[in-house]
């Protein structure tokens, strides 16, 4: 029985079909292909393409809207990571959070200097206040305490209960929205160390672009033109580097050759006065011997 191979309008896969035949289904999409209403090998090739470029678009448009949902999730898991660290800092730190110790150690020092005062005032003024100011004080130290301690340490306690109580209200609603979001969208279509919007926005332009069919295509040019920017910036950072030194360089160059000329010219001056001085010394040599002669 003859057969003969055609390409699979719905997904572009090579088919081969029996003479005879009428539907046949694709192993690869699954659909059922009717023989019959078949076009020719350019309107098959057409659709195949149609097919193609469909597949592409849907991967492109499934890309872009895992976009939202995958950074909104980093962003609540980083703030229940803070949220859980926050609750355990205040945990593990709740005495010193609501201790009284300052208060008290105020109010003992008033009571003392209450004392102080009374045992004075009763050592020059002998009688019953040996006896009333400890009395005193002690009444006083419980006033304190009852009026002033115990109500701000009740206050600071129910402050950390309410704070707490924020802190787990907050860490259940961030739970629960990161369940909602893993429950609604397929995040881990996208591996998680692309999770971030220039790597999802660089896969998705690789697609876009028709540069791709599928996502790990897309990731491996993503991952290629990322390293080739690299370099690129490499190459351009020590371009960069190279022109300032040959831009120090031309400078210093600069400054040697007027330091050359100058000394060329100090050089020229040394010599003149040079000169000047021989000429001097031979008039001056002349006159003295014309001066002898008419003497002579």
């Amino acid at each position: 029985m003859e057969t003969r191979r055609i390409l699979c309008p719905g997904c572009g896969a090579q088919l081969v079909i029996k003479n005879g035949y009428k539907k046949i289904k694709c192993d690869y999409c699954g659909g059922i292909v009717n023989v019959n209403t078949l076009d020719s090998d350019e309107g098959i090739m057409q659709r195949a393409i149609e097919a193609e470029e469909r597949r592409i678009d849907e991967l492109a448009a499934k890309i872009i809207s895992l976009k939202e949902p995958i950074l909104s999730r980093k962003a609540k898991c980083k703030k229940l990571s803070e949220v859980n660290n926050e609750i355990q800092y205040k945990t593990n730190n709740k005495e010193e959070l609501t201790s009284v110790k300052g208060e008290i150690s105020s109010a003992t020092m008033v009571i003392g200097l209450i004392c102080v005062g009374f045992w004075f005032y009763g050592t020059y003024n002998t009688g019953a206040w040996f006896i009333i100011f400890p009395i005193l004080a002690f009444v006083g130290l419980e006033i304190i305490a009852m009026h002033f301690i115990m109500p701000k340490k009740n206050h600071k306690e129910e402050a950390y209960n309410i704070m707490m109580n924020e802190l787990t209200r907050q860490r259940v609603e961030l739970e629960a929205e990161i369940a909602e979001i893993d429950n609604r969208y397929n995040i881990n279509f996208i591996p998680m160390q692309y999770h971030n919007e220039k790597d999802i926005n660089g896969i998705y332009n690789s697609v876009k672009r028709k540069r791709a069919t599928n996502l790990g295509l897309a990731i491996s040019l993503y991952e290629n033109e990322c390293k080739a920017k690299e370099m690129l910036d490499n190459q351009n950072r020590m371009l960069a580097q190279q022109q300032e030194m040959l831009k120090q360089q031309i400078e210093q160059l600069e400054v040697n050759r007027q330091a050359l000329e100058e000394a060329k010219r100090a050089n020229r001056r040394d010599k003149v006065q040079d000169i000047a001085s021989i000429g001097t010394t031979i008039y001056v040599g002349t006159k003295i011997w014309d001066h002898i002669k008419k003497n002579m």
